[in-house]
C-alpha cells in the first residue's frame, strides 16, 4: 500500500507574498521615535518609547476567534467604534468609503485599521491609520487619524500611487500640541506595510524642521499568545502612552518651548478649515 504525503505545511509569512500579509489581521510591535528642534535652533529634545498596535479588517471586526480582543466589548483588550472615525459607536467602514469618495478616491476592496487597542478599558491614539487595498491586493489609499489631548480630530487622506515609499504632504491645520505653531507643514513617509511597517512624519515651519515622528514596526501573527506576550512585555502601554505625553510636555516648558493655546473651533485653526 502506498503511502500518501502529507499535506505540506502553510508557508510561513516571510515567503508570501506582501499582498497576503498586508491585507490579514495582524499584531505590530514598534519603536515610536520623537524629535523636536528647540526654539532656540542649537538644542533638540528627543525621546522613544516602545508600543504594539493592531492591523484589523474594518469588514472583519467581529469574525476573529480571539479570546483577548473584543469588538465593541469590554475585555483586556478591544476595538471601540467610538473611539475612531465619527465617533458615535456607528460602522466605520461606511465612513471611511465616504470619506475616500470626498477625495476623489474608489471604494477600496479592503480596508485595514492600524491603531491601539484599548487596555483594561483605556485608550489614547494620537495617530491611527486606515490603509485601503484594491481588488489585486495593491495598498491605493490612506487615512491618517489624528487626535489630540482635547479630544479633537482630524483625518488626512491621500491616493497611494507608484512604488513605495509613498510620500505625501498638507498644510497643519489642527492643534495638535501646545508647543507647535499653526504656521506649519506635513510631510508624511510611509513604507508598504508587510513583515515590517514603517511611516514617519515631518513638521517643518519657516525655520525648517520642528519635529520629526517615526515609528518603526515588525509584524507578528495576531494570537491570543502574542496579545498577552505584548501586554506583559509592554505592560499598561495605553496609559503610559498619556502619561509620557504629559511628562514630555513639562519636559519640553522647563526647556522654553513656546505656548499656544488652543484655538477652539474643534482644534481648528480659524482661514484653514
Amino acid at each position: 500500500m502506498t503511502q500518501q504525503k502529507a499535506n505540506p505545511l502553510p508557508a510561513p509569512d516571510s515567503i508570501l507574498p506582501t499582498s497576503y500579509i498586508s491585507e490579514n489581521p495582524a499584531l505590530y510591535c514598534a519603536r515610536v521615535m520623537h524629535l523636536r528642534r528647540m526654539p532656540d535652533g542649537t538644542r533638540v529634545h528627543r525621546f522613544a518609547y516602545r508600543v504594539f498596535r493592531v492591523w484589523l479588517d474594518l469588514d472583519r471586526l467581529e469574525q476573529d476567534d480571539l479570546r483577548w480582543l473584543s469588538h465593541n466589548r469590554a475585555n483586556l483588550l478591544s476595538i471601540q467604534d467610538r473611539d475612531h472615525g465619527p465617533r458615535d459607536g456607528s460602522a466605520l467602514r461606511p465612513w471611511a468609503d465616504e470619506l475616500l469618495v470626498q477625495h476623489g478616491i474608489a471604494r477600496p476592496a479592503r480596508l485595514m485599521l492600524y491603531t491601539f487597542p484599548r487596555l483594561l478599558g483605556y485608550a489614547f491614539n494620537p495617530l491611527s491609520m486606515y490603509v485601503g487595498f484594491d481588488a489585486g491586493g495593491a495598498p491605493m489609499a490612506v487615512i491618517y487619524e489624528v487626535r489630540n489631548t482635547d479630544t479633537d480630530m482630524s483625518h488626512y487622506v491621500f491616493p497611494l500611487t507608484g512604488p513605495s515609499p509613498w510620500r505625501h504632504g498638507a498644510a497643519k491645520d489642527f492643534y495638535v500640541s501646545p508647543f507647535i505653531s499653526p504656521e506649519q507643514s506635513y510631510a508624511f513617509t510611509l513604507g508598504e506595510p508587510g513583515e515590517t511597517l514603517a511611516m514617519r512624519i515631518r513638521v517643518d515651519g519657516e525655520g525648517g524642521l520642528t519635529m520629526l515622528a517615526t515609528e518603526n514596526a515588525n509584524r507578528e501573527p495576531l494570537t491570543d499568545r502574542a496579545l498577552l506576550a505584548a501586554c506583559a512585555a509592554m505592560p499598561l502601554m495605553t496609559f503610559k502612552v498619556i502619561a509620557g505625553i504629559y511628562w514630555e510636555a513639562v519636559r519640553l516648558r522647563l526647556k522654553g518651548a513656546k505656548f499656544f493655546r488652543h484655538p477652539g473651533n474643534a482644534g481648528r485653526y480659524p482661514g484653514k478649515t
